[in-house]
């Protein structure tokens, strides 16, 4: 599966008129047999600097992360969790739960809380909605929000386009050879 990568932030004043924080382009692609390999650059104000790879191996519960030209290699652990399904069963479960169903970049996916939890408070707090294709196991769009004392917000959206699901991307693109060149 490939897809386009985008991640925008901003900052909504209480007049609704918006401020761009951050402007993040990239790409994705996941291999079927659940490597993700995800490329973004900052693209906010028309710069446009070294990227940076995260590959995921899910398998190996591994984040590895480089910046595009650099030999310099960081991994962190994924925390262990279930693996989702694709079964009947699984999907209609999860349609129970979902918020509603919406096609959000040309792809049928039900919405989701996103929830986090906040130090030193009892419970979580919902931040937004997850975007999910149950089908074909894949967040495609993530919004999240956060209000500040001076009236105004942040709003964070996270997404995928143009995907070409079934697409295989060639396994060198989840290899770390490419930290080195």
């Amino acid at each position: 599966m490939f897809a386009k990568y985008r991640e925008v932030t901003k900052k909504i004043a209480p007049d609704g008129s918006a401020t761009v924080l951050s402007d993040v382009e990239g790409t994705f692609a996941r291999s079927s047999n659940g490597k993700v390999r995800i490329e973004r650059r900052d693209v906010t104000n028309g710069s446009s600097g070294a990227a940076i790879v995260e590959l995921e191996d899910l398998a190996g519960g591994k984040v590895y992360r480089y910046w595009t030209g650099q030999t310099r290699v960081s991994t962190s652990d994924i925390p262990r969790r279930p693996q989702p399904s694709t079964d009947g069963a699984y999907i209609q479960a999860a349609k129970l739960h979902a918020l509603g169903e919406q096609v959000i970049n040309g792809i049928d996916c039900f919405g989701f809380p996103v929830y986090k939890t906040v130090a030193g408070k009892a419970g979580k707090e919902e931040i937004g909605v997850g975007w999910r294709s149950l089908e074909n196991d894949l967040q495609v769009k993530s919004e999240n929000h956060k209000a500040l004392s001076d009236g105004s917000r942040i709003e964070y959206v996270r997404e995928i386009y143009d995907v070409q699901v079934g697409a295989e991307p060639d396994s060198k693109l989840f290899s770390l050879s490419g930290a080195a060149n």
